[in-house]
């Protein structure tokens, strides 16, 4: 048996694809309780052991509610070539179609997206099948990031796409109906990983943190910590022409792998929280998720909330 943590305990992967229709509720569903709740991981196929959690194979699951019954639940892998055992890497470069697409899982212009960074996006069905990779009707030449933000006055899709290699970070936004309307490259980015970002009434926020691309991994995940690297936040004001106008400010030294909230406040000041760990708390977290010793109890141990505050009109920063 191996002792890797998230292949353990109940984050041992599930084994099959299942469909259950007409469930039994226990008490009550509000009737106006109307949808689908589907929710993405990493799910490896039975005897595959990754090198790092994050190199799973993604599997979708869902529960359908509709006038207080659930109709049905079903979960199944996104079934991408990566899933079959292709490579990511090839003669040609990155094959972006070779995704575990288990980050993550979105509904957009009326189309369910499984989410990994390093990859296109891979439609599904309602009913959670296959369809097969995105691209926004050929406008999306990169990797999408796994964490999208939509916003919800306009209905526009904010992503990006980020690289070890040039070009670093590329901002996109694609319309209600699911229309690519802009593409902008952003200065000053650099191979720091960027996981997360946030989006507020009037700006893009990226964060830089003090990890950053290292070949020398081997776990296939090739970034590692850095006190070489910069920590910063990256202000781009939205609409036409922003990633010329982007501002870099330099924080503290640290990690935040996913952002909780972002605003911007009375004073014009964008302020941003989330969890973040130092060079310790990365560590223990890296080796919980390539099954290392000296690890944390849990993926995120060593996290803690901090609050940037980010004043355009001084260029002053606050961290708390």
């Amino acid at each position: 048996m191996t002792s890797k943590p998230y292949l353990t305990g109940h984050y041992t992967p599930v084994t099959d694809e299942v469909t259950a229709t007409e469930l039994t509720v226990e008490g009550a569903l509000p009737p106006e309780l109307t949808g689908r709740l589907i929710r993405n991981s990493h799910n490896p196929k039975p005897g595959i052991t990754p090198t790092h959690w994050f190199k799973g194979s993604g599997m979708v699951h869902g529960i359908r509610l509709r006038d207080g019954r659930a109709e049905w639940y079903r979960n199944r892998w996104v079934h991408t070539p990566a899933l079959d055992g292709a490579a990511y890497m090839t003669e040609q470069g990155p094959d972006l179609t070779a995704s575990t697409a288990g980050t993550h899982v979105i509904e957009h212009a009326g189309r369910l997206l499984a989410l990994c960074e390093a990859n296109l996006p891979f439609e599904l069905t309602p009913e959670l099948e296959t369809v097969g990779a995105y691209d926004f009707g050929g406008k999306l030449t990169s990797a999408m990031t796994a964490h999208p933000k939509e916003d919800p006055v306009t209905g526009e899709l904010h992503f990006f796409s980020s690289s070890p290699f040039p070009p670093y970070l590329i901002h996109h936004v694609a319309s209600a109906d699911g229309q690519v309307l802009d593409s902008q490259e952003v200065p000053g980015a650099t191979a720091a990983l960027k996981h997360d970002f946030a989006l507020t009434e009037h700006h893009v926020v990226f964060l830089e943190g003090s990890v950053t691309f290292d070949p020398s991994e081997q776990s296939g995940i090739p970034y590692g910590w850095s006190d070489a690297q910069p920590s910063r936040i990256g202000v781009l004001p939205r609409g036409a022409g922003g990633a010329g106008r982007v501002r870099w400010y330099e924080i503290g030294q640290g990690f935040a792998m996913h952002l909780a909230n972002a605003y911007e406040d009375a004073r014009g000041r964008i302020v941003i929280e989330g969890p973040s760990v130092g060079r310790d708390g990365w560590r223990r977290s890296w080796n919980w998720w390539v099954g290392a010793p000296d690890r944390g109890a849990e993926p995120t141990s060593g996290s803690r909330g901090r609050r940037w505050t980010v004043d355009p009109a001084t260029g002053r920063t606050a961290e708390e």
